[in-house]
């Protein structure tokens, strides 16, 4: 059961790291750089929700399994300490997950609503936009770096697990 459980924390954190990588460093970048700016925005604007939301499953059931997989942990201290930053990790990624796509998510959809095309829009409209749109993108680089963390804090606990054997 262990070994399903490390499997399958395994699986999360790569559709977690990897979606999100592969969405916010690669995807919409290139979407800005190959549309012009309205096209782009609405591209990103179909696409982006369905990652926040895989975001804000993912999160937490990766945290889910982390407690699942390690509850078999031997009782070395640094493993522990592995078991305690991950299961930080996965709570601050799932809070920044959940803000992102519940709370951040439709404050950008109802300015981009009132805000019309990008390329007509008012100095002040882009400002609130990019405010908004600048905190989620902070927030969405510190997800990454949580499930990151995450996925090395697992490595290295197995890695003195095997260590310890």
């Amino acid at each position: 059961m262990a070994k399903l459980a490390h499997w399958l924390l395994t699986l999360d954190l790569a559709l977690w790291l990897g979606a999100s990588t592969y969405f916010s460093l690669f995807a919409a970048p290139a979407l800005f750089a190959g549309l012009d700016v309205d096209t782009a925005g609405r591209a990103v604007g179909l696409l982006f929700p369905t990652f926040f939301r895989l975001c804000a499953v993912l999160a937490p059931l990766g945290w889910l399994l982390a407690a699942w997989a390690y509850r078999a942990a031997p009782g070395l201290a640094p493993v522990r300490r592995a078991r305690v930053v991950s299961h930080v990790l996965f709570a601050v990624g799932s809070v920044i997950a959940w803000v992102n796509a519940f709370v951040l998510l439709p404050m950008i959809q109802g300015i981009e609503q009132r805000m019309g095309p990008v390329s007509h829009a008012s100095p002040a409209m882009l400002r609130q936009f990019g405010m908004v749109h600048g905190i989620s993108m902070l927030l969405d680089l510190a997800m990454i770096l949580c499930a990151a963390l995450a996925a090395l804090c697992i490595v290295w606990r197995d890695a003195r697990r095997e260590m310890a054997r």
